[in-house]
């Protein structure tokens, strides 16, 4: 980015906004777009995005905008001089409106190969280890070009599929995929963010680095010069909120403390009974933090829920089998976790940062008696669930969905 002013938190540099129609012709937006915003999440398959427009010159309808048209971006980013790129597909155009000399409308935008997911069923059979069966079906059934960071899975697959999309196919290789450690652990989760597909097995992801920490202090505006030559300016939530602080009886009847699974196997004539109870599990369960959100005295009062399945041994390649019970009572547990505490953050854009990263909080306690302190509940490692990027034309910022499911200090 140019030297000739001070570099600000959340400048960005972009270097085409453009729309390519379905017959190769460009048209340049950057000078007429309000907003562009791209969403990533963790429980979706594709990024998707929107962008705001104020236009004064009709390209709705010189060129026209029929949902076929390809969207180029490329930026960079103040902190940085790596040029990022971004090409999505339009499929919708909505809330239009006559504003003076201006239309104002919103372009929804989605991938390429969510456009064609949309087009597609598949009939055939398909076995494999779930990350290579899913990279059979973007690259050979969706022709996707983009990187795919896949988790290795510990258990071989079969299955005939009947008529699902790909990616509905995805959505059931990764509720089927066990970890190959003794943990077998099963939330293997299918999403996308901006750098390309990730296949991630969220126990590890659990366990790994923090990639940044963000602080916010009742001192948290830095004017500092000494601070903004450090970058630690990027580093300070602008806003924050927490829309979920408890939910018990949502844990309660989703699964998170207790379950009994009654499984009868077709293959085998077997009936199986899986048992899951967290208190008797929680040490040698992946987790964020050291402790429990919820006291000693809890397991005692829970009675667990019953679940009936039918099922068949879909992991033919050793002598125990993974059986649906032992996988749908650790899943749901595992995944209905990360709704222990939701924080949503607000921040400058910097690269490196997507969906599916553990990032760290460092939140101070606010309170009256103590504004130094640290507070213990609420700071900690978090899991990025969801990101909002909102590029404007000349400041770029993220929004941030944080996931926590245990906490730094013993609550009794």
């Amino acid at each position: 980015m140019s030297d000739t002013k001070q570099l600000e938190p959340g400048d960005i540099d972009i270097q085409e906004l453009s729309i390519v129609t379905a017959a190769g012709k460009k048209y340049d937006i950057s000078q007429i777009f309000v907003e562009f915003s791209v969403y990533e999440n963790i429980f979706t398959h594709s990024i998707s995005g929107v962008i705001s427009v104020a236009d004064t010159f009709n390209m709705i309808s010189l060129l026209p905008i029929v949902g076929e048209e390809t969207v180029l971006f490329k930026y960079k980013v103040a902190e940085s001089e790596d040029l990022k790129s971004l090409e999505m597909k339009t499929y919708k155009v909505s809330e239009r409106q006559i504003v003076g000399d201006k239309q104002m409308y919103k372009i929804f935008l989605t991938t390429n190969e969510s456009f064609i997911n949309s087009t597609m069923s598949l009939s055939k059979y398909a076995t494999g280890h779930a990350e290579s069966m899913i990279s059979q079906w973007l690259q050979q059934d969706l022709a996707s070009t983009k990187t795919i960071e896949a988790d290795p899975s510990g258990n071989l697959l079969q299955v005939t599929i009947p008529w699902w999309s790909p990616f509905k196919c995805a959505t059931w290789a990764s509720q089927k995929a066990v970890s190959a450690d003794k943990s077998r652990s099963a939330d293997y989760l299918f999403f996308e963010t901006m750098t390309g597909y990730k296949f991630k097995n969220i126990s590890n992801v659990k366990s790994a680095q923090a990639i940044v920490g963000y602080t916010n202090t009742h001192t948290r505006a830095i004017d500092d010069e000494f601070y903004k030559q450090l970058g630690m300016h990027l580093k300070q939530i602008i806003n924050m909120s927490t829309p979920l602080v408890v939910d018990q009886i949502s844990r309660f009847n989703n699964d998170v403390y207790k379950t009994v699974t009654y499984a009868h196997d077709v293959t085998f004539k077997a009936l199986n009974i899986k048992e899951f109870d967290l208190s008797k599990e929680w040490d040698d369960t992946s987790k964020m933090m050291k402790h429990k959100p919820f006291t000693s005295a809890l397991p005692a009062r829970v009675s667990p829920n019953i679940k009936v399945a039918s099922e068949a041994a879909y992991s033919f390649d050793d002598k125990t089998y993974d059986w649906q019970g032992t996988i749908t009572n650790k899943r749901n547990s595992a995944l209905m976790r990360l709704d222990t505490m939701k924080v949503e953050i607000e921040v400058w854009g910097i690269n490196g940062i997507e969906a599916g990263k553990m990032i760290e909080l460092r939140l101070g306690k606010y309170t009256q008696q103590d504004t130094e302190s640290e507070d213990d509940y609420y700071s900690g490692r978090y899991l990025i669930g969801a990101i909002h990027h909102r590029f404007a034309p000349k400041q770029y910022k993220m929004y941030m969905q944080l996931l926590k499911d245990s906490i730094k200090s013993d609550i009794g």
